[in-house]
């Protein structure tokens, strides 16, 4: 997430008459110092990840803070370079247009000149123009299954994952989507306007643009079932061990269902439902009745622990008001928020305590930091400590305050701060 540097003074009226902060500390992990306090990470791969200043320039580090080779690149704006497969596709400096595979141990392969523009590697695949022809490239710059001829969103340039040996493809003769194995096989022909990807061997694909036949296939293309159109398409998620969550446009409420459309279980509230590489693909946060505490529920719909969720819905005393809307947001008592992103949900399961779900386990740990991001697949988050540096007083009553300095980590899907982003201090 983008993060210019916190003022020291920015938490005055939140600290002020108070003696302890949830948030403080100050983290014992290696350092990357930067000269920029302007900055934006990159998710996290192949335990290297990627740091861009105010100058849109890119540089790469280990997670123990030791430069990937101390080079600088650059990325189109709207495509974060991320690690995966072994390799990083990025731009030179002083050349947008050359294209390099930077690899894992901070050496360079240098793509031809024809390649004008390379998609984030998947599985060992990436998308590439050559030629102004979309195709596909293995972590070599090789290109490969030249019989496809794949189509491409150049806004958000993106390659789909393998799973279940399969990975959607985007048919660019036909502008349809379909299935293709590791080998490059079609097993799934492209006649579908919109797919996700497989989750245990299920699918969700849809047959027109306006989704009104919406269907779950199997991996060899076969129809399980049609997904009635009562089930929303737009809060619907993956199948998880053989169900997914949505919400009932007859009974106004949002439910389980498992692939056969029968109703496993319905709620007042599902703040999260079932993603297969969301980190929280086995467990929902969901509040059972109105009034009533957010709890995680499992794929039977059934109590696994409580959550209190952070947010302009919940009272001091984790209950739910009525007729206000769920917000994500940071709050105002410096227990975190919760983050929605696809790879681990962040709640408070107790006093001083901050848990996210991650796989298919529930992790706490002490309440050290103040604001917590979204975790990447890799299980790795950006966070933030503060440090007390100092008092002072209120000019009007005279109260004092803490004054806190931040400190911007990458912390590990068991709480530990694995390394510290150091920005310079503002005069």
């Amino acid at each position: 997430m983008p993060m210019k540097r916190i003022v020291l003074m920015m938490l005055v009226a939140f600290v002020a008459g108070t003696s302890t902060v949830y948030g403080q500390g100050k983290p014992q992990c290696p350092k990357i110092v930067l000269d920029d306090p302007e900055f934006y990470l990159s998710d996290v791969g192949d335990g290297i990840i990627g740091i861009k200043d105010s100058e849109h320039i890119w540089r790469f580090y280990h997670l123990n803070g030791n430069p990937l080779n101390g080079k600088t690149y650059k990325s189109p704006l709207n495509q974060k370079p991320v690690f995966n497969s072994g390799v990083c596709p990025v731009q030179q400096v002083d050349k947008e247009k050359q294209w390099i595979l930077l690899k894992k141990d901070g050496s360079e392969i240098v793509l031809p000149n024809n390649i004008s523009r390379v998609s984030n590697f998947k599985d060992g695949l990436a998308l590439a123009e050559i030629d102004w022809q979309w195709c596909y490239i293995d972590v070599t710059g090789k290109k490969v299954f030249p019989q496809l001829k794949p189509n491409a969103n150049t806004i958000v340039l993106d390659v789909k994952p393998l799973r279940c040996n399969r990975r959607a493809y985007d048919d660019g003769n036909e502008y349809k989507k379909g299935f293709i194995d590791k080998t490059g096989k079609v097993v799934i022909p492209a006649k579908y306007t919109r797919v996700r990807d497989f989750t245990d061997n299920l699918a969700i694909v849809s047959e027109d643009w306006d989704d009104k036949v919406v269907k779950v296939i199997d991996v060899t293309g076969r129809e399980i079932s049609i997904i009635p159109e009562r089930f929303s398409r737009n809060y619907l998620t993956d199948f998880v061990n053989g169900v997914a969550t949505t919400y009932d446009e007859e009974t106004d409420k949002p439910v389980i269902i498992d692939k056969d459309m029968n109703i496993v279980a319905s709620f007042y509230i599902i703040e999260r439902g079932f993603y297969k590489d969301g980190g929280s693909d086995a467990l929902a946060i969901v509040v059972r009745n109105e009034g009533e505490a957010p709890v995680l529920v499992n794929t039977k719909g059934e109590y696994v622990a409580d959550a209190f969720i952070n947010d302009d819905r919940t009272t001091s005393s984790g209950k739910v008001e009525e007729n206000k809307t769920m917000l994500h947001n940071d709050g105002d008592d410096g227990h975190g928020w919760v983050d929605t992103g696809f790879a681990g949900t962040g709640f408070k399961l107790t006093d001083n305590k901050i848990g996210f779900i991650h796989g298919r386990d529930v992790h706490s740990f002490n309440s050290k930091y103040f604001a917590i991001g979204t975790f990447d697949k890799s299980g790795h988050a950006h966070a933030i400590m503060y440090e007390v540096v100092g008092h002072g007083k209120q000019d009007l009553d005279g109260s004092t305050y803490e004054i806190l300095e931040p400190h911007h980590v990458i912390m590990d899907k068991n709480g530990a701060p694995v390394v510290e982003i150091v920005v310079p201090k503002e005069d």
